[in-house]
């Protein structure tokens, strides 16, 4: 919009891109969302495809080690 060119899809991919860098700094998805050609960034059923692979490998390493607490200590919700 600022250099004056075409609205499109890669405009709201790039857009997703920051919002993921700020949730999550140092995925690849981002990189690839924001990167400075628009052609190279992916389509949005693409990213919910990486952000399902992401969330996948999250629930199966990181939460296991990182979260273990939680099967051990009931959560207590005021």
């Amino acid at each position: 919009m600022i250099q004056h060119r075409p609205c499109t899809q890669k405009i709201d991919v790039y857009n997703f891109g920051i919002v993921l860098w700020e949730l999550i700094i140092g995925m690849e998805i981002m990189t690839r969302c924001w990167d400075a050609n628009p052609n190279v960034c992916p389509p949005f059923t693409e990213v919910v495809m990486m952000l399902e692979n992401a969330e996948m490998e999250i629930m199966t390493t990181v939460r296991k080690s990182r979260f273990r607490c939680c099967k051990t200590q009931p959560m207590i919700v005021d």
